[in-house]
């Protein structure tokens, strides 16, 4: 067995895999199938991309059903269901908020007048503002809202990391994601 060190981009930071496996072991397979792992999660979970299916998912209207990925439908109901065991503390509904106080995508500067109405907005907790169809992955906002996943997809994203090395056969691994660890 060797000792083995790679690591790449991905949501807007670096991924990272050391793992022990055998001296000839195809270090470019195992690279890209990685990178693979983790570049799904960042186009389906990312607030940064204007193409990425939760970026798709806010720019929805509230009334109409939207079809998910399965990971992004697992992580969903792991965050709205985080946010009911947390009361609230974890609430994946404060997009906007985040993007006026200028940590999104948007860069804003933040506007008192425009944070007070967001809170106002927010305040009803992302449990709340989204309906739920199991049958068929779907999901349907019942008011406006901007999911953000930042809390919970570069954890996701590290469980992608360690299923690809398990799925290779590859038991002894530490991998991560700025600073998420498996």
């Amino acid at each position: 067995m060797q000792r083995h060190s790679l690591s790449g981009t991905t949501m807007g930071t670096r991924y990272s895999a050391v793992f022990f496996a055998a001296a000839g072991v195809d270090e470019a397979a195992i690279a890209a199938d990685l990178f693979a792992a983790v570049n799904s999660v960042d186009q389906q979970m990312s607030s940064w991309k204007p193409e990425s299916e939760l970026s798709r998912l806010n720019r929805a209207p509230a009334g109409q059903w939207q079809v998910v990925p399965k990971a992004l439908y697992c992580v969903l109901l792991t965050a709205l269901r985080v946010g009911e065991q947390s009361r609230g503390a974890f609430d994946i509904g404060v997009g906007d908020l985040v993007d006026a106080w200028g940590f999104g995508a948007g860069q804003q500067q933040p506007d008192e007048q425009q944070i007070r109405r967001l809170q106002q907005r927010v305040y009803r907790a992302a449990t709340d503002l989204l309906e739920i169809d199991h049958a068929h992955n779907r999901v349907r906002k019942r008011a406006p809202v901007s999911l953000d996943l930042s809390g919970i997809a570069k954890g996701y994203g590290v469980d992608a990391l360690a299923h690809c090395l398990d799925g290779l056969g590859i038991r002894s691994y530490l991998v991560g994601i700025d600073g998420e660890m498996r």
